[in-house]
């Protein structure tokens, strides 16, 4: 019994891991979609504060080969702080330009890097009297797996880091406070190429 139980993990993992897998060569368009959990930290006068938020992103892109294109909306909940002088909500939304690199291993499984650039809005709220919002550039780089489905469809599993441009709001007696942010997201997805 025991030697059957082997020889069948063995059977299904040279299944997995020698078969091809056309997915993540296939070319054309593709549609994505993820969501997952961020710890969202912020410096804030030089005060270290964060939350873990949820973040989902929607991806229209292109593949060519080994390299994908997107343009990629990302949408997190609002963190919320806890101050000496009170709360503070922070809510950063971004759309940005993504540059992907699938490893091209003979796998159903494969590994990818990803870099991005991109704008993104933030809202910040709180007491006292806090009440502002930016636009600022952001960065992020990014690694993870895909796994082929089928021809057409992807699941991905990745984390990305985000890191977004130094900014400042006003306070109730219109101080400005410095404030930097930083994204560490971990998300699943799902990719259909046409």
């Amino acid at each position: 019994m025991i030697k059957k139980v082997f020889v069948l993990i063995a059977a299904l993992f040279c299944f997995l891991y020698f078969k091809p897998a056309m997915a993540a060569l296939r070319s054309g368009p593709y549609i994505g979609l993820s969501g997952g959990a961020s710890i969202m930290r912020s410096k804030i006068n030089q005060k270290m504060h964060h939350d873990t938020v949820f973040v989902s992103t929607l991806a229209l892109g292109v593949r060519a080969g080994s390299i994908r294109l997107a343009g990629e909306m990302i949408l997190n909940t609002k963190a919320d702080y806890q101050k000496k002088d009170g709360k503070l909500s922070y809510e950063a939304n971004a759309l940005s330009l993504q540059g992907y690199y699938d490893v091209p291993v003979r796998s159903m499984i494969r590994p990818f890097f990803n870099v991005g650039v991109g704008m993104y809005g933030s809202t910040i709220k709180g007491e006292p009297d806090v009440d502002d919002s930016n636009d600022k550039m952001m960065w992020n780089v990014g690694a993870g797996f895909t796994f082929a489905v089928s021809r057409a469809t992807s699941l991905d599993l990745g984390y990305r880091y985000l890191r977004f441009s130094k900014e400042k709001y006003k306070d109730g007696n219109k101080k400005q406070i410095p404030i930097e942010t930083e994204n560490h997201h971990i998300y699943a997805g799902w990719r259909y190429t046409f």
